[in-house]
Protein backbone atom coordinates (compact mmCIF):
# COMPACT_ATOMS: atom_id res chain seq x y z
CA UNK A 1 0.00 0.00 0.00
CA UNK A 2 1.23 3.22 -0.83
CA UNK A 3 1.24 6.30 2.78
CA UNK A 4 2.71 9.41 3.56
CA UNK A 5 4.88 8.92 6.21
CA UNK A 6 7.30 10.90 8.68
CA UNK A 7 10.50 9.30 10.21
CA UNK A 8 11.23 12.53 12.76
CA UNK A 9 9.61 15.54 13.40
CA UNK A 10 9.64 19.07 10.67
CA UNK A 11 7.88 20.82 8.76
CA UNK A 12 5.75 19.81 5.43
CA UNK A 13 9.48 18.57 3.83
CA UNK A 14 10.00 15.21 6.64
CA UNK A 15 6.95 13.95 5.14
CA UNK A 16 7.49 10.60 2.51
CA UNK A 17 4.74 9.35 0.03
CA UNK A 18 6.04 5.33 0.14
CA UNK A 19 5.07 2.01 -0.24
CA UNK A 20 4.52 0.65 3.37
CA UNK A 21 3.29 -2.92 4.06
CA UNK A 22 -0.31 -3.54 4.40
CA UNK A 23 -1.60 -3.87 7.43
CA UNK A 24 -3.64 -7.63 8.57
CA UNK A 25 -7.08 -6.35 10.64
CA UNK A 26 -6.45 -7.57 14.30
CA UNK A 27 -9.74 -9.37 16.13
CA UNK A 28 -12.54 -6.38 15.81
CA UNK A 29 -10.74 -4.40 13.04
CA UNK A 30 -11.18 -3.99 9.45
CA UNK A 31 -8.70 -2.50 6.53
CA UNK A 32 -10.53 -0.25 4.58
CA UNK A 33 -8.71 1.47 1.51
CA UNK A 34 -9.68 4.93 1.96
CA UNK A 35 -10.45 7.16 -0.48
CA UNK A 36 -11.35 10.42 1.70
CA UNK A 37 -9.72 11.35 4.66
CA UNK A 38 -9.06 14.18 7.06
CA UNK A 39 -5.97 15.28 9.23
CA UNK A 40 -6.91 16.97 12.00
CA UNK A 41 -4.56 19.28 14.20
CA UNK A 42 -3.53 16.98 15.91
CA UNK A 43 -1.50 15.32 13.37
CA UNK A 44 0.10 18.46 12.71
CA UNK A 45 1.40 19.22 16.30
CA UNK A 46 2.61 15.48 15.76
CA UNK A 47 4.55 16.05 12.59
CA UNK A 48 5.80 19.40 14.18
CA UNK A 49 6.95 17.64 17.86
CA UNK A 50 4.27 17.10 20.22
CA UNK A 51 5.88 18.43 23.87
CA UNK A 52 6.45 15.00 25.43
CA UNK A 53 4.88 12.74 23.21
CA UNK A 54 7.00 9.09 22.78
CA UNK A 55 6.41 7.82 19.40
CA UNK A 56 7.28 4.73 17.06
CA UNK A 57 8.47 5.53 14.30
CA UNK A 58 7.99 5.83 10.97
CA UNK A 59 4.35 7.72 11.75
CA UNK A 60 1.60 7.67 9.61
CA UNK A 61 -1.05 10.57 9.81
CA UNK A 62 -4.60 10.19 10.69
CA UNK A 63 -4.13 8.58 14.30
CA UNK A 64 -5.02 5.05 12.79
CA UNK A 65 -3.57 3.14 16.03
CA UNK A 66 -5.23 5.15 18.69
CA UNK A 67 -8.22 6.49 17.50
CA UNK A 68 -11.04 5.83 15.00
CA UNK A 69 -10.15 7.61 11.59
CA UNK A 70 -12.99 9.59 10.24
CA UNK A 71 -12.86 9.26 6.43
CA UNK A 72 -14.47 7.71 3.50
CA UNK A 73 -13.45 4.27 1.64
CA UNK A 74 -13.79 0.68 0.94
CA UNK A 75 -13.27 -2.23 3.34
CA UNK A 76 -11.00 -5.18 2.06
CA UNK A 77 -10.80 -7.42 4.66
CA UNK A 78 -12.05 -7.89 8.58
CA UNK A 79 -10.74 -9.61 11.22
CA UNK A 80 -12.34 -11.87 13.26
CA UNK A 81 -15.54 -11.24 15.41
CA UNK A 82 -16.46 -8.27 13.20
CA UNK A 83 -20.05 -8.64 12.24
CA UNK A 84 -20.80 -4.84 11.09
CA UNK A 85 -19.08 -1.97 9.99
Amino acid sequence: MKAVLFHHHGGLDVLEYTDFPTPEPAEGQVLVQLEIAALNRSDIWTRNGWPGIKLQYPISWGLMVQEPLRGLGLVLASGKQVTRW
